[in-house]
């Protein structure tokens, strides 16, 4: 949706009436509702707050539903455990295997494997303490 708006020009002289002053204000609280809208919209879009990790840290991102589309960007940290870190949470795949998604350790630069098994779990195959980068997309069931 697009918003319009014509700037005031204001001059030296220029009465400052109710109804312009009343405008303004009228402006800076629709502006105020609009940013609010959307951080609402943002923070249920995004799938961050319902991801639970087993052996890492989420560190930033998560993941939003676009129709049927689950899109994922995240970046996670490795305990040092050697175990293979996993997030649960994620909207299950809609086929019955598994969803390989492109991952990369952003400190050797070295690509990893990172599957999304059907149940919404997503496994990062690299087991060291540096951080893996995740991003991907599938349909949801």
């Amino acid at each position: 949706m697009a918003v319009e708006y014509n700037q005031q020009s204001w001059w030296y002289g220029d009465d400052h009436t109710s109804h312009k002053l009343n405008n303004i204000e009228g402006g800076v609280k629709a502006t105020a509702e609009a940013v609010n809208e959307v951080n609402n919209n943002l923070s249920a879009e995004l799938g961050i707050h319902s991801l639970k990790s087993e052996n890492c840290t989420i560190t930033s991102g998560g993941y939003v539903v676009i129709n049927n589309v689950v899109i994922i960007n995240i970046r996670i940290s490795n305990d040092g455990s050697g175990k293979l870190p996993s997030i649960k949470g994620f909207p299950k795949y809609s086929g019955d295997s598994r969803v390989a998604l492109p991952a990369m350790n952003y400190i050797t630069t070295k690509n990893v494997a990172a599957v999304l098994q059907y149940d919404g779990t997503l496994i990062s195959h690299d087991t060291s303490a540096e951080g893996v980068i995740i991003s991907g997309c599938y349909i949801k069931e």
